[in-house]
């Protein structure tokens, strides 16, 4: 199931990402498939993908200094 959901403000010490690319490995496939119930922390909505490219397009309060390379 594919959801909408509102762009997020970055928070005090956050940066906010536009993902350009991503990738969806058997870690990902697993945790939407349940396989990990238990493990760990699931938090609605599931977004796979844990290896990404982007550009920071906002940065929170207090969030310089980031470098990205």
């Amino acid at each position: 199931m594919v959801t909408e959901v509102e762009t997020p403000s970055p928070e005090a010490g956050e940066v906010l990402v536009r993902v350009e690319a991503s990738s969806v490995n058997g870690f990902d496939l697993a945790t939407a498939a349940g396989l990990l119930l238990g493990m760990m922390e699931h938090r609605s909505p599931l977004i796979p993908g844990k290896a990404f490219a982007g550009t920071v397009v906002a940065v929170g309060a207090g969030g310089g200094g980031f470098r990205c390379w």
